[in-house]
């Protein structure tokens, strides 16, 4: 299963469970989050995870990939 597929059935991960710890956060936000879309944990199969981090809503990565794409942004702006 993948791990939205785990998200949306209630099903118990590592994943889950190790973001939340990292984040401070509750176990079941994450989850809930992850069932919706509105959070992701970005992981590869092919490399080993150094540092778990997840991006998305209620989340501290996110002001921090929002700031991180801005520059892009303006820049796509302007040539629009």
């Amino acid at each position: 299963m993948t791990l939205i597929e785990d998200a949306q059935n209630k099903k118990e991960n590592g994943l889950i469970k190790s973001t939340a710890k990292a984040e401070s956060l509750d176990e079941e936000f994450i989850r809930a989050g992850v069932a919706e879309g509105i959070i992701v944990i970005p992981k590869n199969v092919n490399r080993k995870l150094r540092k778990i981090v997840a991006v998305g809503k209620g989340l501290k990565q996110k002001l921090t990939l929002i700031s991180a794409l801005r520059p892009i942004i303006l820049i796509l702006r302007r040539n629009l």
